[in-house]
């Protein structure tokens, strides 16, 4: 405990507090620009929807394209898989889940005599059947001292649909068809990676986790018809850790283009293609 006080002491509780603020706000703002193919948000925060007036701890449920809500004890188990710490549960304050989840008083009540009439042990799970299409409870993550950008961005990145992924032998085929039913082929990895080798033909955007890379990546392609054919692919690190494809792919997604594919890099581009024989040109 002394040694965790030195440290802290040595930080400073204003850097802390700095820290925490804008690692919160980050992943507000990203949760809440999250949405389906149909416009329907994927997330609903629960409390301020900015920096001001709140802690490091953002309480959230995740809702499926018709609205209805994802069980929370689900999205736990999902994070779990993917080696995310969160919370889950109901509500500590009384009142507090109701109002978030919108239970009315009307449906309460009918949920408690419906119950009563049967004349047996009220239970979590009796409530949880009742009020299923609303929820019992919400999703929590905590952020503090040793939590990293890293930490948020792995969070708020939405796992990518297996039907827009595309292996390498796959891809390579398309670039072999006639010109005009190739994909456009955009990089959005970092710049020195691009230089040491790319796929030919790609054009090169950029870090797609970078705001103002993604605003123009945006402006590359917001002309173009939404149908048209797009692979993107970075290939900088293992694939769960990538911090760009995602995010390029939810830009594209949000724009509504639906002709979009991610080219599936297990490990990095070196490994993944460049190794296995891939056609590969250096430089700008």
């Amino acid at each position: 405990m002394e040694i965790w006080l030195q440290h802290l002491e040595k930080v400073g509780l204003d850097l802390v507090h700095t820290r925490c603020r804008y690692l919160t706000a980050w992943a507000i703002h990203q949760l809440l620009s999250l949405h389906h193919a149909n416009g329907h948000p994927l997330a609903r925060v629960y409390g301020p929807l900015n920096d001001v007036q709140r802690g490091a701890t953002i309480a959230m449920n995740f809702y499926n394209p018709s609205e209805k809500i994802i069980d929370h004890r689900r999205v736990e188990e999902a994070a779990s898989k993917r080696q995310i710490s969160l919370r889950s549960g109901c509500f500590c304050n009384p009142g507090g889940g109701e109002t978030a989840l919108r239970l009315s008083k009307s449906e309460l009540i009918g949920c408690f005599r419906q119950h009563g009439e049967a004349n047996s042990r009220f239970t979590k799970e009796d409530f949880r059947h009742c009020v299923d299409s609303k929820g019992t409870g919400a999703v929590r993550i905590s952020l503090g001292i040793v939590s990293n950008f890293e930490d948020a961005r792995r969070f708020v990145a939405s796992p990518l649909p297996s039907e827009v992924l595309i292996n390498p032998e796959r891809l390579t085929k398309l670039l072999q068809t006639p010109s005009g039913e190739q994909p456009m082929l955009i990089h959005v990895g970092f710049h020195m990676l691009y230089t040491q080798g790319h796929i030919p033909g790609s054009e090169y955007i950029g870090p797609a986790s970078q705001q103002d890379t993604l605003e123009k990546f945006r402006r590359r392609v917001e002309q173009l018809p939404r149908k048209k054919s797009i692979a993107l692919y970075c290939g900088c690190c293992p694939w769960d850790h990538c911090p760009t494809v995602s995010s390029a792919y939810e830009a594209l997604h949000s724009m509504g283009f639906s002709g979009v594919r991610v080219l599936y890099i297990p490990n990095n581009f070196g490994r993944d293609w460049f190794e296995k024989g891939y056609p590969v040109e250096k430089g700008q």
